[in-house]
């Protein structure tokens, strides 16, 4: 509730304003979510769409063969039984991908990344390793306290090599929150609902949204 999500909405309404493509995808842990799943299947929805104005290598479309069109069962086993040089191709594949999709900017936003699979953070740590040479923001957000050792590796060497930048989304001061209510709110009760909300957006809300309907 402390506005990650909203952070990530607003972040392509600005890209769009700005005429941008923005994708936006959320981690899925279910036990049909396949293999790549941050990534297959909001690009596959996309490459359908762009595909019918521009042709991709063909070295693209094989590699990405078990994870495109959209993450299945079948992806699954097809990247089951490949060689682990070839889940490398994949994701070298999925970064030049990015690149001819970002040739007039993007941003792709990721969602509850701390739930992401395992190759998933693969091509995460490989693409903050090697940026796209192309106008891309990839922009991630998780909860910290159940982001993955792996995951804080990630980005903790992407901001040690100037890859990547944190924003920390964090609870409302009582400025912000009398802000975010707007007038009509007393003061002391501001600050009771600031104190139980302990600054927490959606609950500061929620709590203002009781007392309206306790009167």
């Amino acid at each position: 509730g402390f506005g990650k999500t909203r952070m990530l909405t607003e972040t392509r309404e600005r890209a769009g304003r700005r005429r941008m493509t923005a994708l936006a995808s959320r981690a899925d842990p279910g036990p049909e979510s396949g293999i790549l799943q941050l990534f297959a299947g909001v690009l596959d929805d996309h490459l359908a769409r762009w595909r019918a104005q521009h042709e991709l290598p063909a070295d693209i479309l094989e590699r990405l063969a078990p994870v495109l069109p959209a993450v299945r069962q079948r992806a699954a086993t097809l990247w089951a039984a490949q060689p682990t040089g070839h889940q490398v191709g994949i994701i070298q594949a999925l970064h030049r991908l990015l690149g001819l999709l970002a040739g007039d900017g993007m941003v792709l936003t990721l969602d509850d990344v701390h739930l992401a699979d395992a190759t998933s953070l693969a091509a995460l740590d490989y693409l903050v390793r090697n940026p796209v040479p192309a106008p891309l923001l990839i922009v991630v957000a998780y909860r910290p306290r159940q982001a993955t050792l792996r995951l804080q590796a990630i980005l903790a060497g992407g901001a040690q090599h100037g890859h990547v930048a944190r924003l920390t989304v964090g609870p409302l001061s009582l400025p912000e929150a009398t802000e975010f209510l707007g007038p009509g709110v007393p003061l002391h009760r501001l600050r009771a609902l600031h104190r139980e909300s302990i600054g927490n957006p959606r609950y500061l809300l929620l709590l203002a949204r009781r007392d309206r309907s306790e009167e």
